[in-house]
């Protein structure tokens, strides 16, 4: 689908930017094209890997590219805060790999008390 124009300028108009003027030539737009924008912003969106696609505009393509982050702006609470919460979030992990750990040493530990306790095996 086409991207739509101002009737008056002939400028792109955007489904996002609000409607009544045109942001170009500032000229009210007419209760008819208002509508045809109305339906154009109804199209019903197909879900995508990439985000939301806008009516008229190509979907996204995966790239493959290198990331490098710099720097975080972040204040100083919110990251005393994030850090809390991310030490809290640790906590079950710990725990799921301390049981783990009993389970394999048990094991372990079972299999060597057999080997000692009968000569046989030795």
């Amino acid at each position: 689908m086409a991207v739509p124009a101002c009737p008056n300028c002939q400028a792109p108009v955007s489904d996002w930017q609000p409607y009544g003027r045109c942001k170009q030539c500032k000229e009210p737009f007419s209760a008819e094209f208002d509508a045809q924008m109305e339906a154009v912003r109804r199209i019903p969106q197909i879900p995508s890997l990439f985000g939301p696609q806008r009516a008229g505009r190509p979907a996204a393509t995966p790239t493959a590219s290198t990331v490098v982050i710099a720097d975080i702006h972040m204040p100083f609470g919110s990251m005393v805060v994030f850090m809390i919460k991310w030490a809290l979030a640790s906590i079950p992990a710990f725990l799921i790999l301390a049981v783990l750990a009993f389970i394999v040493l048990a094991l372990f530990g079972g299999l060597a008390g057999v080997v000692a306790l009968r000569p046989s095996l030795r």
